[in-house]
């Protein structure tokens, strides 16, 4: 058999996890920030989480048949 020259031999490298992992550390993690939050900041956020939840209660009225349908068919009897 022919052996792959030096140009085609994989090399062992980081593993994606490892990476994913330090990225995360890096952005989410920070030891020290000192840094000012606007008081009006925590009424922005709350708009936005309360915007989000009547949003994704409107999209599961209008979607309740579908979503119950697909729930429940594979539980349903054929009829003959």
């Amino acid at each position: 058999m022919a052996r792959p020259d030096d140009r085609t031999r994989r090399t062992p490298g980081i593993p994606a996890s490892t990476v994913i992992a330090l990225l995360f550390a890096a952005l989410f993690l920070p030891i020290d920030a000192y840094a000012y939050i606007d008081p009006s900041v925590g009424g922005y956020v709350f708009q936005v989480l309360a915007a989000s939840a009547v949003f994704a209660l409107v999209v599961i009225k209008l979607l309740w048949r579908r979503l119950i349908n697909l729930v429940t068919a594979p539980f349903r009897r054929r009829q003959a």
